[in-house]
């Protein structure tokens, strides 16, 4: 029965974003030009592509080139209401984990959270000097035209078998990937060959306009956040980790370490989950209940940004706990951002 309903409910959600999609498709309502040039960031599925070490790929890049740079987010599980500039002291109730985790890391960069995005974009028109503003997961806020609109698909999953929300995973159809300017097939083995990647172009039916990259996953050394000292990859081996998660597709984590020689026990929890005190119970019961003394707990960016708030959090797992950031690797040719910026606002 319930699987009848979710059926239901899909092919409801399916035509509902189909008549919305046609709808601006045909120009019935209006998309308008950003204000600003703006460089979006999206996928077609609900979570795991890696919007956001994507989206700071971008603003590396960008900030490189000496560009004023803005990240603006809808805030996503946020508390707060309407437009927020983020500061040194917001957390992720006030601005989405992902904001946070993009203004630690860019503590000088200008980080806006607002479901209004065409709001926020004439915020930052009228009182910064952003020259470029990277748009995350905006894929489906079809009232502005990005300058140029990133498409991220995960290798792992075809698009063309997942099932429409909430009988799966998707949030709108396939016939969306039209609208990419760029597709980025992320989460790819550092192995692809060129031959794999035109049968991957292929597969993807993708336009002639339309250009084609390929990332794989590059895990950087874990950090101890109370000291910000790196450890080295092989003082994992023969270590018992506690691996604690809530993004959306964690066991590419747990297999990198356990690839490194560690024996991993993994807490996994909803992508976007705010910890509670009976999580930290169990947490800290896991982690006494790991063999021998050489343990620790290790977690991603985006969890720290909501576990750094929880005061809850137990001084015996602070003192052990571990982060492992993430950054795509470009397999064969590498996104100029810069060129394709220009080429994009001379068009």
């Amino acid at each position: 029965m319930r699987k009848v309903l979710l059926f239901i409910l899909s092919v409801l959600y399916k035509f509902g974003v189909s008549v919305r999609n046609a709808l601006y498709d045909f120009g019935i309502i209006k998309s308008e030009e950003t204000i600003l040039p703006t460089i979006s960031v999206g996928n077609l599925a609900v979570g795991g592509t890696g919007k956001t070490p994507h989206s700071e790929f971008l603003i590396r890049e960008l900030l490189n080139a000496g560009h004023h740079v803005a990240y603006l987010s809808r805030g996503y599980m946020r508390d707060t209401k309407g437009l927020v500039v983020a500061d040194a002291n917001s957390t992720a109730a006030d601005i989405g984990d992902e904001a946070v985790q993009v203004k630690h890391k860019f503590p000088e960069m200008i980080v806006v959270v607002d479901v209004d995005r065409r709001r926020a974009l004439q915020y930052l028109k009228d009182n910064t000097k952003t020259d470029v503003v990277v748009l995350d997961d905006a894929y489906q806020y079809r009232k502005i035209i990005p300058t140029i609109n990133i498409l991220l698909l995960d290798c792992n999953y075809s698009p063309f078998e997942e099932k429409m929300l909430p009988l799966g995973r998707m949030r709108e159809s396939v016939n969306g990937m039209d609208r990419a300017d760029v597709v980025i097939v992320t989460k790819c083995p550092k192995t692809l060959k060129p031959v794999e990647q035109m049968t991957m172009r292929t597969e993807l039916s993708l336009l002639s306009s339309q250009k084609l990259y390929f990332t794989s996953l590059k895990y950087e050394k874990p950090v101890k956040v109370e000291t910000g000292i790196e450890i080295d990859e092989s003082d994992l081996k023969g270590t018992n980790v506690l691996l604690v998660t809530g993004i959306e597709r964690p066991l590419y984590l747990k297999r990198h370490l356990q690839s490194l020689g560690a024996k991993v026990e993994h807490m996994r929890f909803s992508d976007h989950y705010y910890y509670e005190t009976r999580d930290f119970e169990n947490m800290i019961r896991c982690f006494e209940n790991l063999e021998g003394e050489n343990k620790m707990v290790i977690t991603t960016e985006k969890d720290l940004a909501r576990l750094s708030a929880c005061d809850e959090m137990p001084d015996r797992l602070k003192s052990n706990l571990y982060c492992i950031s993430i950054e795509p690797e470009f397999i064969g040719n590498k996104f100029d951002v810069e060129k394709e910026l220009a080429v994009a606002m001379a068009e």
